[in-house]
């Protein structure tokens, strides 16, 4: 008797997940279950906390309530085995790329940081190459080595935030890969190259992830989404809305609404 295929385990779980800044909720209420090796999008306009929920699941950020479960590891207790096993692609204001550095210079530098103490910085000659070959692209050539960042156009540049990030795997297992904003791009074609990489990549490497590497990615619009990407079974899309203000503690007066308040910027996407 033929025994029925084990489902993929849950890497990402959370219940009631918030996060509070000073004006208020960035996010709150969040119940997630994402499955190994597949595409979860975070799709919401500006101020709905997408960016922080997704620093908050990497283990970068300590939330304030809800309970959260990433790679095994409970949340915010297991932070630094979180931040192990989740890589960050680019993120800008946290680990943007510098435009007067090469690319391959970029891929030295995160090799040197990613490497155990006891081994030698300096990398083999095979070392840039390869991690360049994570994120090729058939349609495109590949991303050259002595170009400097500045002189990418944004796909390439989204393609080096990815391929710094997957450099981690050289000498520990990735579970999640990152990928803020992916929308954030003027060109079209380049949004839906982007979305297809990424599609690409999750469920990548099942034989060191079990169910392959796991995606969580950003996005302002989900019609950016290419359809192809969307209707596919490894694709979950995650509205993502405002919260609401936060709740009064018990006992406290309900605050007097002012005519004369000028509206709040949005501090947080």
């Amino acid at each position: 008797m033929q025994q029925a295929a084990t489902p993929p385990p849950i890497v990402v779980r959370t219940r009631g997940l918030g996060l509070d800044g000073p004006r208020g909720p960035v996010f709150d209420g969040v119940d997630l279950d994402v499955t190994a090796g597949t595409l979860a999008v975070l799709a919401g306009p500006a101020g709905t906390g997408r960016t922080s929920l997704l620093l908050a699941l990497a283990g970068r950020m300590v939330p304030d309530r809800g309970e959260a479960e990433v790679a095994g590891h409970r949340l915010p207790r297991g932070r630094g085995a979180v931040q192990q096993q989740v890589a960050l692609a680019a993120v800008r204001g946290v680990n943007d790329l510098d435009g007067e550095l090469t690319v391959e210079e970029h891929v030295l530098e995160r090799l040197a940081l990613t490497s155990p103490w006891w081994r030698l910085l300096t990398p083999s000659a095979g070392a840039v190459p390869a991690a360049l070959a994570t994120v090729d692209d058939g349609d495109r050539p590949g991303l050259a080595p002595d170009v400097l960042v500045r002189d990418l156009d944004a796909y390439d540049r989204f393609r080096l935030g990815v391929a710094l990030a997957l450099t981690d795997r050289r000498h520990r297992p990735v579970t999640v890969l990152v990928a803020d904003d992916v929308d954030d791009r003027r060109d079209p074609q380049a949004v839906a190259a982007a979305w297809h990489l990424l599609a690409r990549l999750a469920g990548s490497d099942g034989e060191h992830v079990p169910g392959g590497l796991t995606v969580l990615a950003s996005c302002s619009a989900p019609s950016s989404i290419p359809a192809d990407v969307r209707a596919s079974a490894g694709t979950v899309v995650h509205p993502m809305v405002r919260p609401g203000p936060a709740p009064a503690p018990a006992g406290a007066p309900a605050p007097r609404a002012s005519a004369a308040a000028a509206p709040l910027k949005e501090a947080v996407r």
